[in-house]
């Protein structure tokens, strides 16, 4: 009976087991990821149309973030009457720039925010 309440329950074992493999695999995908930067360096420039949906942003942003790219975004107000395109400047390795390319290009549905914008 003892040994029963000394010993941890398999499920806690395999919950503590599992949460460290995801950290375990995220380590080893940025690793890869730095490696290829490192090797070689890409930069990738975006016009994007409209920027004013904080939605669209912040896709933007945590991509980049988790493809470990560097870059910028200007931002131009619409406000000002001038109509200069806002622009996504991202560097990284070839990989994270093909698969950012990708998302920018195919994955980001653009026409979704003037849908929402027009039902608001």
């Amino acid at each position: 009976f003892f040994q029963m309440i000394r010993r941890p329950p398999r499920s806690t074992q395999s919950r503590s087991s599992a949460a460290s493999d995801v950290y375990k695999r995220q380590d080893r995908a940025l690793r890869k990821l730095k490696r290829d930067s490192a090797r070689e360096c890409r930069v990738a420039l975006f016009r994007v149309e409209d920027l004013s949906d904080r939605k669209m942003r912040f896709k933007v942003d945590m991509n980049a973030r988790q493809l470990a790219l560097n870059g910028f975004c200007l931002i131009c107000d619409k406000a000002t009457g001038l109509n200069f395109p806002n622009l996504v400047v991202v560097e990284g390795g070839p990989k994270a720039v093909k698969f950012y390319k990708k998302l920018m290009l195919r994955r980001i549905k653009w026409d979704q925010q003037e849908k929402n914008s027009q039902s608001n």
